[in-house]
């Protein structure tokens, strides 16, 4: 929900690219328009929301939802290519960053070499790229059981270290219910 504000409030501007491995884009852009109209998620992604509000809220966006795919990193570069503007540097959100790497290979190993083309398309074309990436489950449990901070276990996560350390800039939330 963080990250579809950010890239939300940045499709307000600029382009916005947003990679969703793990959801439908129908069920994010759900969460936009309820977002934006304080509107139930719910009854938005059950359709029980006013048709001109999705329009309102929807068509008022630079945003571009890619669905989960087999070679992401190509279909992520192709919608980019698509909508870059000049001047404008676009905006990529992938939502998680763990979901980038090929399932048929180690997932150390996917992950670090689906980072490392990341990296290059951002620097490559200028891009603002905002990956989100879950904490792994050990790591969440000993947060919740008071025995480590989010902070200290920012780079955890074996198979996302890579992501971790080519991060210019890395926030850790962590969620206590």
């Amino acid at each position: 929900s963080f990250a579809v504000q950010i890239g939300a409030h940045r499709a307000e501007t600029a382009p916005v690219v947003y990679y969703v491995a793990e959801m439908d884009p129908l069920v994010v852009a759900a969460r936009v328009v309820a977002q934006r109209d304080k509107a139930v998620h719910g009854r938005v992604a059950r359709g029980l929301h006013p048709e001109a509000s999705l329009h309102r809220v929807l068509d008022g966006l630079n945003l571009h939802f890619v669905p989960r795919s087999a070679d992401p990193i190509r279909d992520i570069a192709a919608a980019i290519d698509e909508v870059q503007e000049p001047n404008k540097p676009t905006m990529l959100v992938v939502d998680y960053v763990q979901l980038l790497a090929d399932a048929s290979t180690d997932l150390r190993l996917g992950t670090t070499q689906a980072v490392r083309a990341l990296q290059q398309m951002t620097e490559d074309r200028g891009l603002i790229t905002l990956g989100v990436s879950q904490s792994s489950r050990g790591g969440a449990s000993r947060i919740r059981e008071g025995a480590a901070s989010a902070a200290s276990l920012g780079d955890t996560g074996a198979e996302t270290s890579e992501f971790e350390r080519s991060a210019t800039i890395q926030l850790v939330l962590s969620f206590t219910f």
